[in-house]
């Protein structure tokens, strides 16, 4: 049987199953604040996860090994596996935001 929907109250999302919330990210996430210092060592090695190496469905799908000396500033946030990885650049990747049914939080 079908769950009952109910409008989510966002245009863009169109209706959501009955017992589903619409919440903000920020209420459902914490920020990750863990990052390599600057005292790491120049040819300390590790991998780099670029957004068009994440896959909607896959998750990561590639990586590039970097030395922290040739790291951009933003390569420097340590994640962990079950970590959300949201990007603030290069939206037009949209097979990363394709629209998608998630399970109740």
């Amino acid at each position: 049987m079908p769950n009952s929907m109910k409008p989510s109250g966002l245009d863009w999302i169109g209706d959501i199953p009955a017992e589903w919330e619409v919440k903000p990210v920020k209420y459902i996430l914490e920020s990750n604040q863990k990052t390599l210092k600057e005292t790491t060592r120049v040819d300390y090695s590790f991998r780099y996860i670029d957004i068009a190496s994440v896959d909607f469905d896959k998750g990561i799908i590639g990586y590039d090994e970097m030395d922290f000396e040739n790291a951009p500033s933003r390569a420097r946030r340590i994640v962990k596996k079950g970590d959300a990885i949201i990007s603030t650049v290069r939206t037009y990747l949209t097979h990363v935001t394709q629209e998608r049914h998630y399970p109740p939080c």
